[in-house]
């Protein structure tokens, strides 16, 4: 029997990735459990089972969907994404089966399908193991920088760069529970004891106008040490730190 809800956190992929713009609708023909994220013992492995359905996929009607995706292994459910901003369906869906192997199946045959005529493609959910550190300090020396991605799990790849927003760092690791944790933990470190010139002014933003205080205020929020994921690849090669020579240094 067909469950269709609007959610917004029966499935989500990332349980760190917030965005208050999007709702879910769940559809569900099986009476295989849905598990949360914290029932899963890896969340890895759990990823392993989602795939990414993009295409014009409000022109299909959810039987429709679940049996095209459902010909190559059992599935637990789909997400369809909704943006409430313009109350309109998201071109993109996620689909999670109840065994990797079905998943990995569905990916290989399903890339550039055609389904009444509309094209869809299918894809494995990206497992993002990098992340993107933005504000840090001049003070913290490069060395420093790396002892402190090096505490999470084993670092694959790192730059260290100037961008508008402040100095930056791009770090992979070796898997995704070592950037959960690294993403958990960086902004409480020391890479964000800062020293911000507004600190130092307190005194002067109570005299000041109200609206000259939320600029300093928004000022004060983009100096703030800022962690997310990084679907970037690394931006130069001419960039690029070499970890074994500047962990020497």
């Amino acid at each position: 029997m067909l469950r269709s809800q609007i959610c917004e956190e029966a499935f989500n992929p990332n349980p760190n990735f917030q965005n208050t713009c999007t709702t879910l609708r769940v559809i569900k023909y099986s009476n295989i459990p849905v598990k949360s994220n914290a029932d899963d013992e890896n969340v890895e492995r759990k990823l392993n089972r989602i795939l990414c359905i993009f295409g014009r996929l409000w022109k299909f009607n959810d039987f429709d969907l679940w049996s095209f995706l459902g010909q190559h292994g059992k599935l637990v459910h789909i997400a369809l994404k909704f943006d409430t901003s313009q109350n309109k369906q998201c071109n993109y869906a996620f689909a999670e089966y109840e065994y990797e192997a079905d998943a990995q199946k569905a990916a290989q045959y399903g890339q550039n399908t055609i389904l009444h005529g509309v094209p869809i493609q299918i894809m494995k959910l990206q497992q993002n193991k990098s992340l993107v550190v933005y504000n840090i300090d001049k003070k913290w020396k490069l060395l420093d920088i790396l002892q402190e991605a090096c505490k999470y799990g084993r670092v694959l790849d790192l730059d260290v760069i100037q961008l508008p927003v402040g100095r930056t760092m791009f770090v992979e690791y070796e898997n995704r529970s070592s950037a959960e944790q690294a993403k958990q933990n960086i902004p409480l470190s020391k890479l964000n004891e800062q020293m911000s010139e507004f600190e130092q002014k307190e005194e002067k933003q109570d005299k000041q106008p109200e609206s000259q205080q939320n600029q300093i205020q928004q000022q004060q929020q983009q100096q703030q040490l800022q962690v997310n994921y990084s679907y970037l690849r690394f931006l130069n090669n001419q960039l690029r730190v070499s970890f074994q020579t500047s962990i020497n240094q």
